[in-house]
Parts: structure tokens; C-alpha cells; sequence
């Protein structure tokens, strides 16, 4: 006996919700409007939560970076200026300038700009 299930509607999450808009309007190039700009502040969030996670227990990721970056202080600076970090345990890397352990180092794979840091330093602070 198989199953046949038709699947009529769906919940979206909150941030889909948006009054007076149409899901599936287009923009005349084929694209939703709606969808683009909510996926990428999904994207965006999503990002930005990878990164934090980038910032704890990253004494070998630092050591493997060129450059790091605050996103307390939102301060750029050469990964070689990174000496402290907390808890021997889980090292986490403190920032020189703020003494946050808020650091990502390039070699985590997200962008070590002002730019990102502004945007994590919204995010998280």
C-alpha cells in the first residue's frame, strides 16, 4: 500500500513572514524579490554564527594565518601580534589592541576586512 500525500502548504520561519508581500512576486528578472533578500539574511546570519565559532579554540588556526582581525575593536593586524590566549585547556586567542577574545584569523576562511568585523561586531556586541 503506498503513501500519496499532496503537500498543499507549509510554514515558513519568522523571518519569511512579511505582510503584503508576495512570496512568489517577480522582480522582472525572474527572480523573487522576497526570497533573494530573505535568503541572504539567512545567509548572512549564518555566516556570521560560523565565524563566531571560528573565534573559540583557534590557537591553531591563528597560528596557520597571515593576518587577524577583532570584532570587539574591529582592529586588522598581523596574526604574529596574537601571544595571549585563554584557557590552556580550549586556547582561545585574546586580541592584542581590545583584549577580547573575540579574533578570527584568514586562515579560518572568512574575510578578515573592517567590513566583516563591523558586521560581526554588530552581531555580537
Amino acid at each position: 500500500m503506498g503513501l500519496n500525500m499532496k503537500v498543499t502548504s507549509f510554514r515558513h520561519h519568522k523571518f519569511d513572514e512579511e505582510p503584503g508581500e508576495k512570496k512568489d512576486a517577480d522582480n522582472g528578472e525572474g527572480i523573487s524579490p522576497r526570497y533573494d533578500s530573505h535568503s541572504r539574511k539567512f545567509i548572512d546570519e549564518l555566516q556570521l554564527k560560523l565565524a563566531h565559532d571560528a573565534s573559540f579554540r583557534n590557537r591553531a588556526q591563528i597560528e596557520q594565518s597571515n593576518q587577524c582581525g577583532s570584532f570587539s575593536c574591529c582592529h586588522i593586524f598581523p596574526a604574529s601580534e596574537v601571544t595571549d590566549y585563554v584557557s590552556p585547556e580550549e586556547p582561545t586567542a585574546v586580541c592584542p589592541y581590545c583584549h577580547i577574545d573575540s579574533v578570527i584569523g584568514d586562515a579560518s576562511g572568512y574575510p578578515v576586512t573592517e567590513e566583516f568585523m563591523k558586521e560581526m561586531n554588530k552581531r555580537w556586541f
